[in-house]
């Protein structure tokens, strides 16, 4: 039998063209596709951790570099391999467990994330009533019971009820409410009988894109069509009232959310993808002075002293020998110190009490980006829930020319512990009514001058009513009834807001059915026929109810300025309100014209018999005021938009929202500036999109002016494609602002791609929320904002911070900072070891190329581990050149990419050949014109070389000095600790190691003779005073808006940038001993970094 029905239901899936089964009754078993509903957002497992780490090093050359040296040393005729070995392999071993480890951590969080997130609660039906489970135990063809306000745990399809309304903005970032509707036949069906009724739903294998799904439900005889209007996601919000029944549909890795957040790109910094340009240089470099030395090699080889011991090798063996000697320069310390830097650096991050809530942190989860923070230009945001509450609120309205209203609030953006405590109470008072549901008792709005004009104005009171009685009778918001209190609920909630400040104002909603509306005015209750309905729709972006009060009908309507205008009868007083409409959208409001209009009982047969068309009756309406809807701001948004945009940083907003809320925002967020045209590009054929771009591209540039760009998502995705996309460059080279709508999560990504094509550029997506996680990938930087329902993009993201004005911070202060002290870092590293290297080529070409130790083996092993790590690695994560407060009040200091540019790296290199080259010569001229020692002895090979040794540890070392902008006791405790640590391993070994080490009694002799002091420092005081008159020459004949910050800083040390709870500058910074002259104190010059976007090169070269 149970074959029979196998092939039954096998044959109902080939007819129908559907690749899957799930069964409605529990008594059915339904065939499993994937093991659980555990969605894990770990970039690595348990057992991938080690072989992914492996991979990724390889796309790093330095790490192929490593291996290549490595393996050289195990060549038994290599004698340099074997005396190398333990300097080349020990650190790459611990390289790799630090790299290990650092992931481990970074990725620790997300494993607490998801196991939090997937040991939520759900409710199924079971054969002995409902049962609580985890989210992750919940399997395909289970029926789950949803409540009021419940988040969806998988992908499911409604089965019992219609006209549920879902909240979808973490999905497809839409502010509206979407409808779901069950199967027909399974309406009103009761908990129990659904348990058992003999239901089949098939369905195909999941796709990936949100808005994809179809199927078919069959019961018996029964079957209806399912489609998208049938299936809600997991990360969906129900917010009807009630409860509902779905029927799990696909779960775990199989749930749209996981498939659109599967990838995880491969993301290289800056200085890192940089590093591998740098390091194919340097190791011609080092093949360069193998050559050369092999070549010099063979005569002498041929030729040897009968004296001197030596073992005579070929050309190939000499040759990778040589290789084998100068490895260190590319050296392997440098990047376990980066990797060490690296994490105090996320540390600061994590531990910065300026960019945390009550509730939450800033979190670092990808460390090698962290100097990338310092290169931002192009900032990609998502609005709903990024920049936006999604909470509206009706600060102000005009009726008939008189305002109401509160006060405009104030804010400076960044506020303080107080404000910061006051706005979390008030927002979880806001949100404690879930989403759209909106209580009277916390209407932002005084109702007193409204009431007072009411009772004591007889003329106004007429007004007053035809414009309460509009917001209350022409609306779609629904009356939920708890005890004696109304709670409004809809899918707008301008609406709601709207239909709440009425309700303040007298005129309160109570009670509306499809037939007709109740209303109480002043607790007179008055209730109205409705006759006909025009919903508000994206395309009509106006409403319209008629209704019948027993003698008379009227039209009742509200829309936006573009819609309503061209409808509203020509008066004076309506010339004043689209005045006091166009003042309020300046200030940032979304704005309704409120109309009406009575209509002649035989008008309106007679327009019901011609066909019911909206537009004829739309027609001379009566303006009877405007109304300003704020849609609340996260705090600090715009402030911190401006200061971005003023940094240099283009903010463009990326949102799947509707075309005229996403306008707005971007007007009250600062993207879109007041005053500029805004060119509108609506979706169309491609060459119709072609044609648009270049008439208005040839338009604007004859103009020379700025524009707003303002694109829907099927536009752009036409825009970016290869036929369009250098006219849509050339667009975007003109535009100030730029506001991209109706977007998918995939034109999202495209737009992102885009960008990252741009030579030099750096992108950053932010968001918060599913449908901002492909964006967030593929963009060079990705933010996720941790405050909200759905963690996707907090647990897929590079950085994750509680609230988008965080973000001023991380880019202008901590991004600055990195990128400084990472370039410098890996600059220095390259400079210490060049000095090494470039001296023994110099000492062996004077030595007939005879691999004669230039620094004795055990020194040169510990230089870079104990004799030079300290300085650099204190450098790495305490130097800061500017405090943070200068950095924020002067946001233009942002605009630097010359820290690792080829021609520093090239600078840095000379540097180090200098160095090089006076050390030996120096030491080479006076040891051979004056070396007798006081026991008589002169100085041979060995305290030649040691002098070399001590010059470079001091000329290393102190380089740290002239480049350190904040002296700070841990810059000269290191200093300390490290000559110290000099002293004492010097002192070590000659004790311990007697004849076998290379300087024994050398070292003690060196230190009893004057003329090694005098040596030594003239060496090291030539060297470094070059770099000090330099530093001088800069900052006084030639300075920057940067060189003159820093003694603004300097001067003003006591300042701070909001309070510096985890850096302490004014504890740390010393004053400096340079000053610039007095007139250059007065301000900053920034005229060489203005940044007039008429002069802006496009995106892509």
């Amino acid at each position: 039998m149970e074959e029979i029905e196998l092939q039954q239901n096998d044959s109902i899936l080939e007819e129908l063209s559907y690749t899957r089964e799930l069964h409605v009754s529990i008594l059915a078993k339904t065939k499993q596709h994937t093991k659980t509903n555990f969605i894990s957002t770990k970039k690595y497992n348990f057992f991938s951790l080690f072989p992914k780490i492996i991979v990724e090093h390889f796309y790093r050359l330095t790490f192929v570099y490593f291996i290549f040296i490595s393996i050289l040393c195990f060549i038994p005729s290599l004698e340099r391999g074997r005396e190398t070995m333990t300097s080349v392999c020990a650190p790459l071993v611990f390289l790799i467990i630090l790299s290990l480890l650092r992931d481990f951590f970074e990725q620790l969080k997300q494993y607490k994330d998801d196991v939090f997130e997937n040991s939520k609660k759900a409710k199924i039906l079971t054969e002995n009533g409902t049962r609580l489970v985890e989210w992750q135990s919940i399997k395909e063809g289970n029926i789950i019971e949803i409540s009021e306000n419940e988040m969806m745990p998988c992908d499911c399809v409604i089965l019992d009820k219609t006209n549920v309304s879902f909240e979808t903005s973490q999905i497809n970032g839409e502010t509206f409410l979407k409808a779901k509707k069950g199967i027909s036949f399974l309406q009103g069906i009761k908990e129990d009988e659904m348990k058992r009724v003999e239901c089949s739903i098939f369905v195909n294998n999941p796709t990936i894109p949100f808005e994809d799904f179809s199927g078919k439900a069959v019961l018996n005889e029964q079957t209806q069509q399912l489609s998208i209007e049938n299936f809600v996601c997991r990360g969906c919000v129900m917010r009807s009232s009630g409860t509902i029944l779905v029927l799990a549909t696909y779960i775990g890795k199989e749930t749209k959310q996981k498939l659109n957040s599967n990838r995880h790109d491969l993301k290289w910094s800056y200085i890192i993808k940089m590093t591998n340009f740098y390091s194919i240089a340097l190791f011609f470099i080092n093949l360069l002075m193998a050559l050369v030395n092999t070549f010099l090699y063979k005569p002498y080889a041929n030729n040897q002293p009968w004296y001197i011991e030596f073992q005579r090798h070929n050309g190939a063996v000499k040759f990778f020998s040589e290789v084998i000697e100068s490895n260190n320069i590319i050296p392997i310390s440098l990047f376990v110190t980066m990797e060490i830097v690296r994490v105090v650096q996320t540390w600061y991050i994590n531990h910065d009490g300026d960019m945390a809530t009550l509730n939450d942190t800033s979190i670092a989860m990808n460390s090698c980006l962290n100097e990338e923070l310092g290169r931002v230009n192009y900032i990609l945001t998502d609005k709903t829930g990024t920049m936006t509450q999604n909470h509206m609120t009706l600060k102000k309205f005009s009726i008939s020319g008189k305002i109401y209203g509160n006060p405009d609030d104030e804010s400076d953006g960044l506020s303080s512990d107080m404000d910061e405590h006051k706005d979390a109470t008030k927002t979880e008072a806001l949100s404690s009514s879930e989403g759209n549901e909106i209580t009277p008792n916390i209407v932002e709005f005084d109702a007193k001058k409204v009431i007072d004009d009411y009772n004591n104005n007889m003329k106004r009171r007429i007004v007053i009513t035809e414009f309460f009685k509009t917001l209350t009778i022409c609306q779609s918001v629904d009356i939920r009834r708890e005890g004696e209190d109304l709670n409004y609920f809809s899918s707008r909630s301008d609406e709601v807001a709207l239909v709440a400040v009425s309700k303040e104002c007298g005129f309160e909603l109570f009670e509306k059915t499809a037939e007709s509306v109740s209303i109480s005015i002043f607790d007179e209750q008055k209730t109205y026929r409705i006759l006909k309905q025009f919903p508000f729709t994206p395309e009509r972006r106006r409403m319209s109810v008629i209704i019948y009060d027993g003698n008379e009908i009227t039209m009742y309507s509200k829309g936006s300025e573009e819609m309503m205008s061209e409808r509203v009868k020509e008066m004076a007083i309506s010339r004043k309100l689209i005045e006091q409409n166009d003042q309020f959208n300046k200030e940032g409001y979304r704005t309704l014209l409120i109309c009406s209009k009575k209509i002649d009982k035989e008008y309106y047969i007679n327009w019901l018999e011609n066909g019911e068309n909206e537009d004829d009756i739309e027609r001379d309406l009566i303006l009877i005021g405007v109304t300003a809807v704020e849609d609340k701001m996260q705090e600090g948004v715009r402030e911190s938009v401006l200061k971005l945009k003023e940094a240099g940083i283009k903010v463009w907003m990326v949102t799947g929202d509707h075309r005229e809320i996403s306008k707005d925002i971007g007007y009250s967020s600062g993207i879109l500036e007041r005053g500029l045209v805004t060119s509108n590009i609506v979706k169309r054929t491609k060459e119709e999109l072609n044609e648009q771009l270049k008439k208005d591209y040839e338009m604007w540039k004859r103009k020379k002016v700025n524009i707003n760009l303002v694109m829907d998502g099927e536009s752009l995705e036409s825009a970016v494609e290869e036929e369009n996309c250098k006219l849509f460059t050339k667009i975007l080279g003109l535009s100030r602002g730029c506001v991209f709508c109706r977007c998918t999560p995939k034109q999202k990504e495209k737009l992102a791609s885009f960008v990252n094509k741009s030579k030099g550029s750096c992108s950053l997506a932010i968001g918060d929320s599913l449908n901002d996680v492909s964006m967030i990938n593929k963009a060079k930087i990705g933010i996720g904002i941790s405050t909200g329902q759905d963690m996707s993009a907090a647990h897929t993201a590079d950085y994750s911070i509680p609230a988008f004005r965080f973000l001023v911070k991380l880019l202008l202060v901590h991004g600055r900072y990195f990128y400084r002290q990472n370039s410098v870092v890996y600059f220095y590293s390259l400079y210490k070891n060049f000095i090494v290297v470039a001296t023994s080529f110099l000492y062996n070409l004077f030595c007939k190329s005879s691999q004669i130790d230039t620094i004795e083996r055990s020194c040169y092993t510990s230089y870079n581990i104990l004799f030079t790590s300290i300085p650099i690695f204190i450098f790495g994560i305490a130097d800061r050149d500017i405090p943070p407060y200068v950095l924020y009040t002067n946001p233009k200091l942002y605009k630097n990419r010359e820290y690792y540019s080829p021609l520093n790296a090239l600078f840095w290199l000379l540097d180090g050949l200098v160095a090089s080259i006076g050390i030996f010569f120096i030491s080479y001229v006076a040891s051979y014109t004056n070396s007798v020692l006081p026991n008589g002895k002169v100085i041979d090979l060995n305290g030649f070389s040691f002098t070399i040794f001590v010059s470079i540890l001091l000329v290393t070392n102190l380089k740290i000095v002239t480049i350190i902008k904040r002296y700070t006791w841990f810059h000269f405790g290191s200093l300390l600790f490290t000559f110290l640590v000099i002293i004492l391993y010097l002192f070590i070994q000659q004790a311990i190691l007697y004849t076998d080490w290379m300087w024994y009694n050398i070292f003690v002799e060196m230190l009893q003779t004057p003329y090694f002091y005098l040596l030594v420092i003239l060496i090291t005081f030539l060297l470094t005073a070059k770099d000090l008159l330099w530093k001088h020459f800069k900052k006084s004949i030639l300075p920057d808006a940067k060189h003159i910050a820093e003694e603004v800083g300097v001067k003003e040390k006591n300042k701070t940038y909001n309070s510096i709870k985890s850096i302490k500058e004014r504890d740390m910074f010393f004053n400096t001993t340079w000053h610039l002259p007095k007139h250059q104190h007065n301000d900053l010059d920034y005229s060489d970094s203005s940044s007039s976007l008429d002069e802006e090169k496009p995106i892509i070269n």
